[in-house]
């Protein structure tokens, strides 16, 4: 708060102190601790950018708020993003030849090149041709589990309840609009080709509820008539073989558990397939979106009708299809992105409370928010990505950590520039606001940089998510810089001036006519953030304990109170009355004027008198004005004393911790693995993760690509040309690229290919037994060519018997395997397909084991084929997925690498001191590997969700520790310049400098680290299994870093750092030039210029004076400097036309020790003071 004065000399302070007239010591004490700190810029743009902001406060702050507004303004109207769920493209590295063939093949059978992409040579007319697509994302799955005590979903019962749900599906109105049209179907029992595919379900045996005609199934009986016993154990005895094995034809509908020696089957499952393109599309691949919309419109109230089956002693049904499923996925994600709201509110709430302030919070609140509509701004328009997903959306989880401990160091240092500046300087909001951009700003953008930094080292990642949100992360950690540097000292001025004398309690106050007023002003006064602020409307501090004891002249002052204080109660001005224990309370006349000092009894010393003003007593003995210490707040005091003696005593243990803890992280990090076993992202009791994992675990190999993966080989196409296409569209694959020397025209080509499928279709270890062939189509065209393979004249005369074949045949033209280009009339390309032992879903290890088994067969059989089809390769999407894993786990590594080695430079650019930024980064790493080998003992893999956490974990564990790193540097005593020659500095021993660095930042990382910690625990509220791990890997990074910065790093400052003491090995950076420079010197003979940190070395000898008691200055231009360090307290500092250039804040009374040449102080020769 601001000062008046009683007869001239100032009064008041600080805001919660109560100065007393100062006598000479302790005016020594205030003006070492003011002047002997570090000082306001006078000159540069940060004392520019003050002097804007305190003229102009809201002007600042509302073009702040307006420009950003605009930048989202932009956004909506050039509708540069939007929310998308990524598909699996989204996901796989583009540039790996795996993928490269399998979007090659993609592209081919969707027709993207109007000369080879053909519609597999069909004839049929739009009509014929719709739903002609087995559409494998919008087929269906009814599973099926059995809860009686029979535990045998092929029991009568459990066969009666899943034919009437399955029939729910099949009559249901519109299913022919969706349903597969399989030209190949089975001829219905009234000799037709059915409407629909019929689904393959153990419902359609003969056994069952199957119609025979012609000796084969027909189609279903209607209704839901109920097996007898009879029947069912009739059933299950036909589903196995006569070798005891289970019939390889049933035996995907079937649970593991089915066997000969256990014929029962909990689980059992019915494949319901849907065909493509829909009604009123002509393409299966173009307006996806659309179409998937249609279709969920459709299925959604028919799937979730069957959800809610969860009969206790009857069955439990599931429907899980990969559209449905990504449907019900991003409904559950959006629901619980909602908690960022509760999280927000948290954020503001504490700000609210740790600045004590709603205008602050709310302005701290409002600078990170709109940070989202200036990234969006910089991430769409100028980078040009236009990917945005869930992953960003999480991002608010971090920035709101990370913009409110920017708002923290900004407020707290607010707060310490009116305890370092002292009451006189303080007064100037200039000075003060340059002090405090001067402590805050460069703090904050090497973190703000460094984390950024980190972030982008994320975007080069090769999976298109996980690079996108490095790059949106990135510019969203600048972007709230940028927005906080411009918005909240806006905020600090405007605070100061219009509400820091205010609180709430002043809204429960009755008006002067109504009745008494608060008698609790002292709590009123402190309501506000910093202790040393002055409010416009100035208080009043009279304190008549002078009167008791004192001198004449303070005699005279406390005589002169009374009038002072009626001066202020005329002016509205409110009054604190300061008395001794045996002085009555003041009596007022009746205009509430303050009469003379009065001896009373104690009780009555508490009473306050109140008019239009406040006038408050505070009880008390002669007050001598408050120490810096004192001044702090409890926090800060906190920091200070009884945790840095902690640190302090324990700062050996805090070394053998941290190597301890350094080294445990290692071992469990390097024993991470990637997945073993099918990933899912819901919880196993979440009823769509709970049929994903019974569809996927649950049942045997089935001849269908949702069940087994199906790898494909492929003649004809070369590559790829993804030319027009963005990577931030990953349905864009591009055009395929044919292979210029295919041909397929001689005999000897067409037998290489049969062998093909002979081979790699027998092959019981690659494909599944009797089944393995999915489709291989020339083995159909030999018989169609008369059994014999002949030498065509001409490409010509082979495009035109494959084009007949595929009129005559056009199940295989539907499946869009074989590419004739009508205009160039020639085949350009086919592939073959069969069903892998392997799984879609399986981890990383297993695909990458058959995608190496696989490319060997094939290989064996191209290297005796003729020229022409010598090129063939094998693909699977599965293993193009497992390319991606495998990239997202060594991205974490080689990003956290980068991430490091990046914090590493900075650091030593910022700091200019080499053991501490070693220091730094050495400890960063430890949070690192603490956390990831955290995961690992909670028996986690490198999945998807633990890669994307692990980049996270990187950028965000930075903060902390660079924060003390930076502020430890800047208390060396050489961080406010470079001395003038003939200049000394003030030695500042690491002791000294670590509870500098506690002093200040500890408040800010404590309050930063709740805030982000409470933001994430939110998320585990969440159902997907990623937004757990996000949580667990934020809050564990948030409590690690408290650990290494507050403790293990301070402790090793204290231990591993030498002292300054002017020589090369003690790492900063700016002695080991000065010595290479005199080695040059000595080496060459050269004569070379009186740099300032040789004229201090040779002033000094590196015994340096001693801080807090000698001046080291020049006196130039009305500046003044005592070296004889007599009084304890001299003025550091060279003053030219009112500029200054001092060491930094003394924030302690008590004197550090009398360095003497050759004898750095040490942590063991520091006692430590008791300030408690």
């Amino acid at each position: 708060m601001e000062t008046s004065s009683v007869d001239g000399a100032p009064v008041g302070g600080v805001e919660g102190e109560v100065d007393a007239p100062t006598t000479p010591q302790s005016a020594a004490l205030n003006d070492a601790y003011s002047s002997g700190g570090r000082q306001p810029p006078t000159r540069g743009p940060l004392r520019a950018y003050a002097r804007m902001v305190v003229a102009r406060p809201w002007t600042v702050l509302l073009a702040s708020v307006a420009a950003a507004a605009a930048a989202g303004g932009l956004v909506v109207a050039l509708k540069a993003v939007t929310l998308s769920d990524p598909s699996d493209n989204a996901f796989l590295v583009r540039g790996d030849v795996v993928t490269r063939h399998a979007h090659a093949l993609t592209a081919a059978r969707n027709g993207a090149d109007g000369a080879g992409g053909v519609d597999g040579g069909s004839a049929a007319t739009d009509e014929d041709s719709r739903q002609r697509l087995v559409s494998e994302k919008h087929t269906m799955w009814l599973i099926v589990r059995d809860n009686s005590a029979s535990r045998d979903a092929l029991s009568p019962a459990a066969l009666r309840r899943h034919k009437q749900l399955l029939d729910s599906w099949l009559n249901a109105d519109g299913y022919e609009d969706y349903c597969w049209r399989n030209a190949a179907a089975r001829r219905d029992c009234d000799g037709r080709v059915p409407e629909c595919e019929p689904p393959t379900t153990v419902l359609a045996h003969p056994l069952a509820y199957g119609v025979v005609a012609n000796g084969s199934v027909c189609g279903m009986e209607a209704g839901d008539r109920l097996l007898t016993d009879a029947e069912a154990a009739a059933l299950r005895r036909a589903l196995l073989t006569d070798t005891g094995q289970v019939d390889p034809v049933w035996a995907g509908v079937l649970g593991t558990d089915f066997s000969a020696a256990s014929p029962t089957s909990r689980f059992v499952r019915s494949r319901v397939p849907m065909g493509a393109p829909l009604r009123g599309f002509d393409s299966a691949v173009k307006e996806t979106a659309t179409q998937d919309d249609a279709f969920l419109e459709w299925i959604l109230p028919l799937a979730n009708a069957v959800l809610e089956v969860d009969e206790p002693r009857g069955v439990t049904a599931k429907a899980v299809g990969d559209t449905f499923n990504a449907s019900i996925f991003g409904d559950v994600a959006s629901s619980d992105l909602t908690w960022s709201l509760a999280a927000i509110a948290f954020v503001f709430l504490f700000m609210a409370v740790h600045m004590r302030s709603i205008f602050l919070a709310a302005v701290a609140m409002m600078q990170i928010m709109l940070a989202f509509p200036v990234t969006f701004l910089a991430y769409s328009v100028i980078c040009r990505v236009t990917f945005f997903s869930t992953l960003q959306v999480l991002s608010v989880f971090l920035v709101l950590g990370i913009g409110a401990d920017d708002a923290f160091i900004l407020a707290d240092s607010w707060h310490q520039a009116g305890v370092a500046l002292g009451a006189d300087q303080a007064e100037s909001l200039v000075d003060r606001l340059s002090w405090t951009l001067a402590r805050a700003v460069v703090a904050m953008a090497v973190t703000s940089l460094t984390t950024g930094a980190a972030f982008f080292i994320t975007g080069l990642s090769a999976v298109m998510p996980i690079s996108t949100l490095g790059i949106w992360a990135g510019l969203l950690i600048l972007m709230q810089y940028f927005l906080c540097v411009l918005m909240f000292p806006a905020a600090l001025v405007i605070w100061q001036r219009k509400w820091r004398s205010r609180s709430w309690r002043r809204c429960l106050r009755v008006s002067p006519g109504g009745g008494t007023a608060d008698d609790d002003a002292v709590a009123r006064e402190s309501a506000g953030p910093p202790a040393g602020d002055e409010p416009d409307n100035p208080t009043v501090v009279v304190d008549v304990t002078a009167g008791v004891g004192q001198s004449e002249r303070a005699k005279a002052e406390a005589e002169a109170a009374p009038a002072a204080a009626s001066a202020a109660t005329a002016a509205a001005t409110p009054v604190v009355v300061v008395v001794p224990p045996s002085a009555s309370s003041p009596s007022t006349d009746e205009e509430g004027a303050v009469q003379a000092p009065y001896v009373v009894p104690d009780d009555a010393a508490d009473q306050a008198v109140a008019d239009v003003t406040e006038v408050e007593v505070v009880k008390g003995d002669h007050i001598p004005p408050a120490s810096p210490v004192e001044r702090l707040r409890p926090i800060e005091r906190f920091f200070r004393g009884p945790w840095f003696r902690l640190v302090c005593r324990a700062r050996y243990v805090s070394v053998v911790s941290g190597v301890v803890l350094f080294g445990l992280g290692i071992w469990q990090t390097v024993q991470l693995e990637p997945l073993d076993a099918p990933e899912s992202f819901l919880p196993s009791g979440h009823y769509l993760g709970q049929g994903f994992e019974w569809l996927n675990t649950r049942f045997n190999a089935a001849a269908d690509a949702r069940s087994q993966s199906l790898v494909s080989v492929v003649y004809g196409i070369a590559d790829v040309d993804r030319s027009g296409t963005s990577r931030y569209e990953p349905d864009e694959v591009g055009v395929p690229r044919f292979d210029q020397d295919f041909d397929m025209t001689s005999a000897a080509a067409q037998a290489s290919v049969l062998a093909m499928c002979d081979i790699v279709g027998g092959d019981s270890t690659l494909v599944l037994p009797d089944v393995g062939e999915a489709s291989c189509w020339i083995r159909e065209f030999q018989s169609f060519v008369g059994g014999t393979f002949v030498d065509y004249p001409s490409a010509a005369a082979l495009a035109d018997a494959v084009s007949a074949f595929l009129v005559a045949r056009p199940s295989f033209a539907d499946t869009r395997l074989v590419g004739v280009d009508s205009e160039a009339q020639s085949l350009s390309w086919f592939a073959l397909q069969f069903f892998s032992v392997t799984k879609p879903y399986d981890p990383p290890k297993v695909q990458t084991a058959s995608r190496a088994a696989f490319e060997a067969a094939v290989s064996r059989v191209a290297a005796s084929a003729p020229v022409g089809v010598a090129r063939p390769y094998a693909v699977n999407d599965g293993w193009a997925f497992a390319v991606a894993q495998d990239e997202l786990v060594l991205g974490a590594q080689r990003g956290a690498g980068l991430s490091l080695g990046v914090g590493l430079l900075v650091l030593i650019a910022s700091t200019r001191h080499l053991y501490v930024s070693v220091l730094a980064i050495l400890c960063v790493g430890g949070v690192v590997v603490n956390v990831l080998g955290l995961a690992n003992l909670l028996g986690w893999r490198l999945g998807v969700s633990e890669s994307v956490a692990a980049t996270i974990v990187v950028g965000f564990s930075l903060d902390y520790i660079l924060h003390m790193a930076i502020d430890f540097t800047v208390h060396s005593g050489r961080a406010s310049g470079k001395p003038k020659q003939g200049e000394g500095i003030v030695a500042v021993s690491s002791a000294e400098r670590v509870r500098n660095a506690l002093t200040e930042y500890g408040v800010s990382i404590l309050a930063g680290a709740v805030t982000s910690f409470g933001a994430a625990t939110f998320l585990w509220a969440a159902t997907i299994v990623f937004f757990d791990k996000f949580a667990l890997f934020v809050q564990a990074t948030v409590v690690s870093s408290l650990v290494w910065s507050l403790l293990i790093f301070s402790g090793g400052l204290l231990v591993l750092l030498p002292e300054e003491g002017g020589r090369w090995w003690t790492g900063d950076l700016r002695d080991i030039v000065t010595c290479g420079r005199r080695c040059w010197v000595a080496a060459t003979g050269a004569p070379a210029a009186r740099s300032g940190s040789v004229a201090v070395e040779e002033a000094s000898a590196y015994g340096v004076a001693e801080r807090g008691t000698a001046d080291v200055g020049s006196d130039r231009g009305g500046g003044s400097g005592d070296r004889d360090g007599d009084n304890g307290a001299g003025e550091s500092g060279s003053r030219s036309g009112g500029g200054h250039v001092g060491v930094e804040a003394d924030w302690s009374d008590t004197p550090a020790p009398v360095l003497s040449k050759g004898q750095p102080p040490g942590v063991a020769d520091y006692t430590v003071p008791d300030e408690s």
